[in-house]
């Protein structure tokens, strides 16, 4: 195996993502996709350290959040009606999941015409419950089959592991299992403990990278410049909604 060739493969597909990201800031990135493209796999390092010199106003986010006093009546539920919406959020939740998996596949996030097109030839159009495959229609319209067959129409008998329930749970462990305060530390002990790599994806699985690298230890013996790493570093997901919405 060419183990530099997968290297450098990796890495100038994280610095071509890195560049559309800072031009998505207002970054003036002329001439960096022509240098990352005809760099060598040596050059690529250097590259990769001076790009990140490029994002130097790039605000922080913060580490600490501050949540402003309220004056609003505290919502004080009964037993029942707390219970009936958190099994309504959760059921919904599952619900949503399955409902996009067969449609969350690489290559079937295309334009949404493709999506309503397969719907409308399909008789789905609109859609009202779980999506049914159609290999031909899907082949012919989408490029490629529905993905994950137990999320389909006709198939669905429970809900299929996703990252978008797995965070939840780690969620709850997390905030059954805390002493006070929900810290970082505590979410990214879960993360190592309870998320193999293979079980999430883009901004997520670069930070449990970046924390398997450093280690917990370390991560918190150097304070926030070192969380600043694990989401930082080799992230160019850092943005994406899969990032932002792991803080429910």
């Amino acid at each position: 195996m060419d183990v530099l060739g997968v290297e450098s493969g990796f890495r100038r597909r994280l610095l071509l993502l890195e560049i559309a990201l800072l031009e998505e800031r207002g970054v003036s990135t002329d001439g960096w996709r022509e240098k990352i493209e005809s760099a060598s796999p040596q050059w690529l390092a250097e590259l990769e350290l001076e790009i990140g010199e490029l994002d130097r106003e790039d605000p922080q986010e913060p580490l600490h959040w501050h949540i402003p006093e309220s004056n609003e009546t505290p919502w004080k539920p009964s037993a029942e009606e707390l219970h009936s919406r958190l099994s309504g959020a959760w059921r919904g939740r599952i619900a949503g999941c399955i409902l996009g998996k067969p449609l969350e596949g690489p290559g079937l996030c295309g334009p949404v015409g493709d999506l309503h097109r397969y719907l409308r030839h399909t008789d789905q159009f609109p859609l009202t419950t779980f999506v049914a495959n159609d290999p031909i229609a899907a082949a012919t319209i989408l490029g490629g089959p529905l993905w994950c067959p137990d999320s389909q129409r006709g198939n669905v008998r429970f809900a299929e592991s996703d990252d978008d329930l797995r965070y939840t749970f780690i969620g709850l462990q997390v905030a059954e299992s805390a002493k006070g305060d929900v810290t970082t530390a505590e979410v990214a002990r879960a993360w190592i403990s309870s998320l193999p790599n293979g079980f999430c994806f883009t901004a997520e699985q670069c930070a449990l990278a970046n924390l398997h690298r450093l280690g917990i230890h370390d991560v918190l013996s150097f304070g926030d410049d070192s969380w600043t790493y694990v989401r930082r570093h080799r992230n160019p997901y850092r943005e994406f909604i899969g990032a932002a919405i792991r803080a429910d």
